[in-house]
């Protein structure tokens, strides 16, 4: 069933896709999200663990971390030895520690796919977001090293986690999930982890900066977070040689639109899913969404595929606004033959749309 709300017609399969906030719930979202790592809401503590534990015990990142385990920051090196200690005895009591659950990470001895729900079920949401903040101040050395004799040490620097999409997408997104259906108090005290270290983090090198995205990601109602990341995410989308990563993708989904128009157009977008547009169209209504999409058609798409998806999303929106952005879309080489089908589409349920609401004759009275 379509639902026409402010000039979008919404399907409930357009809904779904909706990045959850605690100001338009999806609860489906989180339960895909846990889905894809074979769990369900509330997470069963002993199944997230042995998840984790897998990864921990792994013997060639365990090798890894022992041969390089001197070349750690002298702080870093017990905790090194604990993460080491815990691999080699998965089964046994040992510590919920914040540096101990970054190290591991960072180390590459647990994915965050892995990492997040068992920090979610055995140390609660403020622990996890905590954990999670703490990964953007630790480099594995192999992504400056790479992997050799020498082993993998932790560096100390920011945001490793943006360079590696394939870890910090869901992880951010199943953060975000959780924190749209918190109880208040919980809520609270994750604001206030995240409001701290997004200032702690403000005014950085633009590849330090990946919680100024991040943040306001998981926190889609703080719109001044999102104004404020404005210039590191820029910044990072800017720098050469660099395509898009998944922390810019995200920021892209509750950017202000004239952030997220530029971003769309500024770098390689090859990270921005369907997902992320959706949810700004959601976040911005109607007239911001249809900026952002078309910026996303005309400067980020790069397949028919693509642009048939994205398309299909636009053609929701029934505005005279999004039939000029389809007009201008057909004048571009790339993707004339989709955007003028599309385009066509979009003029014709135009034209099917009453230009009034349908005026009902009143029921005649009653004879008394």
């Amino acid at each position: 069933m379509t639902t026409l709300v402010d000039g979008i017609a919404w399907t409930p399969e357009m809904r779904a896709r909706v990045y959850p906030s605690r100001r338009l719930p999806n609860p489906a979202a989180l339960a895909a999200l846990l889905d894809r790592v074979s769990l369900q809401h509330p997470i069963d503590a002993e199944a997230a663990r042995t998840s984790a534990a897998y990864y921990w015990k792994d013997k060639d990142d365990l090798q890894r971390a022992e041969a390089g385990l001197a070349n750690n920051p002298p702080a870093w090196r017990p905790v090194v030895e604990a993460a080491i200690a815990r691999g080699k005895q998965p089964n046994a009591e040992h510590p919920l520690d914040i540096d101990l659950e970054a190290a591991t990470v960072t180390l590459e001895m647990c994915p965050l796919f892995a990492a997040v729900p068992y920090w979610l079920s055995a140390g609660g949401l403020p622990f996890a977001l905590r954990a999670l903040i703490r990964c953007h101040d630790l480099a594995c050395s192999a992504r400056e090293h790479g992997y050799g004799d020498r082993g993998t040490w932790i560096l100390e620097t920011r945001d490793h986690s943006i360079d590696r999409p394939e870890d910090n997408a869901d992880a951010w997104r199943l953060m975000r999930a959780m924190l749209a259906q918190a109880v208040d108090p919980v809520y609270d005290e994750a604001h206030g982890i995240a409001d701290a270290a997004r200032l702690r983090t403000a005014g950085g090198k633009p590849d330090q900066s990946a919680l100024q995205m991040l943040l306001p990601f998981a926190f889609p109602d703080e719109a001044g977070w999102a104004k404020t990341g404005h210039a590191s995410a820029i910044g990072l989308a800017k720098q050469a040689k660099r395509g898009y990563t998944s922390g810019l993708a995200r920021f892209v989904a509750v950017a202000p639109v004239d952030t997220a128009v530029e971003l769309l157009t500024c770098t390689i977008n090859t990270a921005v899913h369907a997902d992320d547009l959706i949810t700004a169209l959601a976040h911005h209504g109607a007239a911001g969404g249809v900026k952002i999409y078309e910026a996303a058609l005309s400067g980020t798409a790069t397949t028919d595929q693509q642009r048939k998806q994205w398309c299909t999303d636009l053609l929701a929106v029934r505005t005279a606004d999004a039939t000029k952005a389809f007009a201008r879309l057909v004048r571009q080489t790339k993707g004339k033959k989709v955007f003028t089908a599309f385009a066509a589409q979009h003029r014709a349920l135009m034209a099917a749309r009453p230009t009034k609401p349908s005026s009902a004759k009143k029921p005649a009275k009653r004879a008394s």
